[in-house]
């Protein structure tokens, strides 16, 4: 019997892991441990395939591939689009501010931009600094783990008033 060979995409959840295929639209596998979810969506992808054939449809041939991109946490120079920034009347408006890790302690950083605030000691203290930042200007506060990893992000309105 002849095989393919089709990607399939692992992720952690909270109870395990999932699995899909990109050549295979809707197919997924869920399993408590890497090696349940790979048998099981081998076995989804299987079932999928045999049920095209039954049907007389076409199947899909593998195409997908995978490839990482590396790109910097926190480039030192921002490029010309910046995620975190819009441009209002010819001038650049921050709407995100960052909570990141620094020099043992944590800062704020409007999005895109190089310049930190002052480093706090509790991490609680840069989140509540962050928000009253972003409530006169109303943007997105978003909180990252000492790994740089987000933690949250929520859109907070601003306070002033409109004229």
């Amino acid at each position: 019997m002849r095989s393919s060979d089709y990607l399939i995409v692992v992720e952690p959840t909270r109870t395990g892991f999932s699995a899909f295929s990109p050549d295979i639209p809707g197919c997924i596998a869920t399993g408590r441990t890497e090696l349940e979810v790979q048998t099981r969506i081998a076995g989804a992808i299987e079932f999928h395939l045999n049920g095209l054939r039954v049907e007389g449809e076409s199947l899909p041939s593998p195409g997908s591939f995978s490839a990482y991109a590396s790109v910097p946490t926190f480039p030192d120079k921002p490029s010309a689009s910046v995620e975190g920034t819009r441009t209002e009347e010819g001038v650049e408006v921050v709407t995100s501010y960052h909570v990141v890790p620094k020099d043992h302690g944590w800062t704020v950083k409007g999005g895109g931009t190089p310049k930190d605030s002052r480093v706090f000691s509790r991490k609680d203290a840069a989140v509540k600094h962050a928000r009253s930042i972003v409530s006169k200007r109303g943007a997105k506060v978003v909180v990252h783990r000492k790994d740089g990893t987000v933690q949250s992000a929520t859109r907070v309105r601003s306070s002033a008033k409109k004229p």
